[in-house]
């Protein structure tokens, strides 16, 4: 551990040390139930502020982006995706790429993505 965090850990272990002191006042025993317990209070008290800290964080982010701008964004990207023609590329070890309606690769695994239309009820999925 870098000499910088374990100097903030400590700090922080001061801190947490100082408030539980003021609760139990002078006569505080670190070996206490009372300690414990108010370890486990302070320590769930900070994950709840970390945890608003983060929410807080995500929803200025939100604010800050404008997903109107973006759905266009992605949407024009992708209709250009689609009305691209995609061919065969042959590399040394195998054939990549799409021909027609295959997707040909040399892995043993691949992901993907696949768009199709239902006859059912007529939707793209």
């Amino acid at each position: 551990m870098g000499a910088l965090k374990e100097l903030w850990m400590d700090m922080m272990e001061m801190e947490k040390e100082e408030w539980i002191r003021s609760k139990l006042g002078d006569n505080a025993d670190e070996k206490s139930d009372e300690w414990f317990e108010l370890e486990e209070e302070y320590d769930f008290q900070q994950a709840f502020y970390r945890d608003q800290a983060e929410l807080q964080e995500e929803q200025e982010w939100h604010k800050a982006h404008n997903f109107k701008d973006m759905y266009a964004y992605v949407s024009a990207e992708l209709k250009t995706l689609q009305e691209k023609s995609y061919s065969v590329v042959k590399k040394a070890r195998g054939v990549l790429g799409i021909q027609g309606d295959t997707l040909m690769i040399s892995a043993w695994r691949a992901g993907f993505a696949l768009k199709a239309y239902d006859l059912m009820n007529g939707v793209s999925n």
